[in-house]
């Protein structure tokens, strides 16, 4: 640790390194786990250093659009009642309920999809962006409707959406997602994508629904008003046991 210039140096070059690969965020990220490691041991050591944070190139503020919560609701209306093709609502509802990507739909297999269960649910498993993306997943919304759409979609090769939905490119779905979404677009002047779904779900935690419904969990059932029952809760109650609540 004494070799002060030695680490700079090699923090430089993989700054540099780095930021031709990926975006400045992703080179911040790199930066934090690094910093952390060095102080962890600059701590350990008790050592009189003090390392500088590497010149990062800034990350630009892009527009992020979300759906509103009244938007979501009558996205999802739609959906059910056919206004979307089959595959453009499944990518719909579980990126709003699941924040899947759109390659993470494309690697699931029939099997993940266990919406017969007593806790309707996804498993995502396989390959994916990262570990922490390994999860199981309630459906809370639009279940009977997801169950005729991958009845609809089984074509006998496995994959949940079909072998067509499996080999297409991410950017052809992504295409598919936008112009579908171009009302919307329209309407507000801003740039709705498949993300405006996944990202709706940390501004818009409450997803009103009028009635009372029974909540599932691991633990027991509980039974309250589905109006007072926040979305988040809904994927992981008290950050314990997952829960699916059905009307």
């Amino acid at each position: 640790m004494e070799d002060t210039d030695s680490i700079y140096d090699a923090i430089d070059k993989l700054v540099e390194v780095r930021s031709k690969q990926v975006s400045p965020a992703s080179v911040q990220r790199d930066w934090n786990v690094i910093s952390a490691a060095l102080n962890t041991a600059v701590k350990r050591d008790r050592l009189n250093i003090r390392f500088q944070k590497p010149q990062i190139k800034k990350v630009e503020k892009t527009d992020s659009p979300v759906f509103s919560q009244t938007d979501q609701r009558e996205i999802i209306g739609d959906v059910v009642a056919g206004k979307y093709s089959t595959e453009n609502g499944v990518l719909m509802l579980q990126a709003l309920q699941a924040g899947m990507i759109n390659s993470g739909l494309q690697r699931l297999k029939s099997e993940n999809f266990r919406l017969g269960d007593e806790v309707p649910h996804i498993l995502v498993t396989g390959e994916v962006k990262t570990t922490g993306s390994l999860r199981t997943v309630p459906i809370t919304v639009g279940v009977r409707w997801l169950r005729k759409a991958f009845r609809e979609l089984d074509d006998g090769s496995g994959w949940a959406m079909g072998r067509s939905f499996h080999t297409v490119s991410d950017s052809t779905i992504s295409k598919r997602i936008v112009v579908a979404l171009e009302p919307y677009r329209q309407r507000d002047n801003r740039r709705y994508s498949a993300y405006s779904f996944r990202h709706a779900l940390k501004p818009m935690p409450l997803l009103t629904i009028q009635g009372t419904v029974t909540c599932t969990l691991l633990v027991g059932k509980i039974k309250r008003p589905v109006s007072q029952i926040p979305m988040l809760e809904m994927k992981w109650h008290k950050s314990r046991c997952w829960v699916a609540c059905e009307r």
